[in-house]
């Protein structure tokens, strides 16, 4: 909630309040002098009917007079507090300048990370509110820089502040920031506490992106058939939300367990899937990878002609894109 913008629409509320209260108030006030002028001229009235009507009035003038005067007061009352109650000083254009580049840099960077790590997971931490997205921006700055003991203090300040679904993909950066750094065991721990919490909250996005990256942390430690394990999970999670680029990610993730582990047509099977989708979604960092990874199995299966002519188009999209280690 922008706090300085509720203040503001309580001092307002405060004001239509004093407003209505000395309207009722004048109301009161005149319509029941109106009454008595009229009523003394209507001289066939009874002087017992005159007497009847006359507390009536004088009632009414009262509750209305008072109604008007609590409204009124309760309108100062709010505008007061709206106005001296201590709230964050005005952001000044200057300042709005500032974090309007600071969010800008950070969207520059989530999406370079976001092409080196294609499962990262944000929830809605780029569009939080200041006490979780400070830290959680300078995390991410921290991370372009492979800081990663530094952004992991700044993700873990974050997630005092967060709630639900932002705290599983706090949890997901900081195994990310011990996965790059690798530091398997504690990023295993961080990945397996965000798909705890990603259960609990209902959050298949975030429980997708954990256990991918626990299949990736067990590819690394060599347990294959564990690794694959996680990854179909990923997979099926992926596919049951609509989730394409994920989708895309698991299968080419699968297809390079398949490669290790010698089956190679199940290894082609997936990978011409990733392709298929990485493709339809326009992307090309995707797609080099699908294509480098055929052109290895297309190699080792002895088809030379085939791999080359893979291998040739990952290189091609490569250098069109600017990713020199893709043509390694």
């Amino acid at each position: 909630m922008d706090i300085f913008g509720y203040y503001i629409d309580t001092a307002i509320a405060g004001f239509v309040l004093i407003i209505i209260g000395i309207i009722i108030s004048f109301l009161a006030w005149v319509f029941p002098r109106r009454l008595k002028l009229i009523k003394q001229n209507q001289t066939r009235v009874s002087n017992k009917r005159k007497k009847k009507s006359k507390p009536k009035r004088i009632t009414i003038e009262k509750i209305g007079l008072k109604s008007g005067l609590l409204l009124t007061l309760a309108g100062i009352s709010i505008t007061i507090f709206a106005w001296i109650f201590p709230r964050p000083a005005q952001i000044t254009n200057s300042d709005r300048a500032t974090i309007s580049n600071t969010e800008k840099n950070t969207e520059q960077i989530l999406e370079i990370l976001q092409k080196q790590n294609p499962d990262l997971y944000l929830d809605g931490l780029p569009s939080s509110s200041p006490p979780v997205f400070d830290p959680f921006a300078k995390g991410v700055k921290f991370m372009a820089e492979y800081k990663w003991d530094e952004a992991i203090e700044e993700f873990r300040k974050s997630i005092k502040e967060a709630s639900g679904s932002q705290i599983v993909a706090l949890y997901n950066l900081i195994g990310l920031s011990y996965h790059n750094s690798s530091r398997l065991d504690p990023a295993r721990e961080n990945y397996e506490q965000s798909n705890k919490l990603a259960i609990e909250c209902k959050d298949r996005d975030g429980e997708s992106a954990a256990l991918g990256n626990l299949g990736l942390i067990y590819k690394t430690l060599g347990d294959l058939k564990k690794a694959e394990e996680y990854l179909l999970a990923a997979l099926k999670i992926a596919r049951e939300i609509g989730k394409p680029e994920s989708e895309a990610n698991q299968l080419g993730n699968l297809g390079l367990i398949y490669i290790t582990l010698g089956d190679l047509k199940k290894a082609e099977e997936y990978l011409l899937a990733a392709l298929k989708i990485h493709r339809e979604i326009g992307s090309r960092e995707g797609e080099a990878s699908d294509l480098g990874n055929l052109g290895s199995v297309y190699l080792t299966l002895g088809d030379l002609k085939k791999a080359e002519e893979y291998h040739l188009a990952a290189l091609k999209i490569a250098r069109e894109i600017g990713k020199p280690e893709s043509e390694a």
